[in-house]
């Protein structure tokens, strides 16, 4: 979501829950996921930051961390197979693209970048401007990335 679209609830008046991507809003990845946190379940830790009069709500969940670690192990294997057979063909690829260096002698895994995802594992971002309690709104649906809330199929932003 765009700072754009997080404005557009509170111009209306309206109160707002949004879910925010971690790597899109500056702010949130060089502020707000380097604070500390305070665990609320042994399967959820939460903490609340306040920066530039938003409210950011921060979730980790370990379970999630580690099917993170396991999804990207698995895309890397892949990614590697791939770029034996045809890493041209990679290049366009969104999936794999952010994993890819392209460098004078060929297309290589940028090792820095998959070393810097691993602090994004687990973690889910929730901006609101209610006055609810952290907790009322970090339980574990509400922390789970988008169409995989429970009952939410096919979910689009």
């Amino acid at each position: 979501m765009s700072k754009e679209n997080i404005a557009l609830p509170e111009q209306a008046g309206l109160e707002y829950i949004l879910g925010v991507k971690l790597r899109s809003l500056k702010e949130v990845r060089e502020e707000v996921l380097t604070r500390a946190g305070r665990k609320i379940k042994d399967n959820l830790s939460i903490k609340e930051v306040k920066l530039n009069q938003k409210r950011y709500i921060i979730c980790f969940n370990p379970s999630e961390a580690e099917k993170d670690a396991l999804d990207r192990e698995m895309l890397l294997e892949k990614l590697k197979q791939l770029l034996k057979e045809n890493p041209k063909g990679l290049i366009k690829n969104r999936g794999y693209k952010r994993y890819l260096i392209v460098e004078r002698g060929g297309i290589k895994i940028n090792l820095k970048k998959v070393e810097a995802e691993k602090k994004y594992n687990g973690k889910y971002v929730i901006t609101s401007n209610t006055e609810l309690k952290a907790e009322e709104m970090a339980y574990r649906e509400l922390c789970l990335p988008v169409g995989r809330q429970a009952g939410v199929k096919n979910a689009k932003i």
